[in-house]
């Protein structure tokens, strides 16, 4: 069974001069640790099914969806929700999960 509530870590990002800053990650792929990771994507599949009307067992990390749904390009392309098809499960936005814990950095 796997916990829908995901810790979201802080995440080094840079902002637009190039001085490194923390904020709360917002893809699967900023998550610190493969197991974090796996656990996102485990929570977020219903999610995306539903987005997508897929029906998805599992997403994987580095392969877009559409592959991993094995559709054709011109479904893709006619696709309202493309842009999400084309991602792969390490792009995709923590947003998709149902409840999400942001991380409180200790003092």
């Amino acid at each position: 069974m796997t916990d829908k509530n995901i810790r979201i870590e802080l995440y080094e990002a840079l902002d637009t001069s190039g001085a490194p800053y923390l904020r709360p990650a917002r893809t699967v792929g900023e998550l610190p640790s493969p197991l974090r990771r796996r656990n996102a994507l485990d929570a977020m599949v219903a999610s995306v099914n539903e987005k997508l009307g897929l029906s998805l067992q599992e997403i994987s990390f580095g392969v877009p969806i559409h592959m991993q749904a094995s559709l054709p390009k011109s479904v893709v392309e006619k696709h309202p929700e493309r842009a999400l098809l084309m991602c792969r499960g390490e792009d995709l936005p923590l947003s998709l999960i149902e409840c999400v814990e942001l991380h409180k950095e200790q003092a």
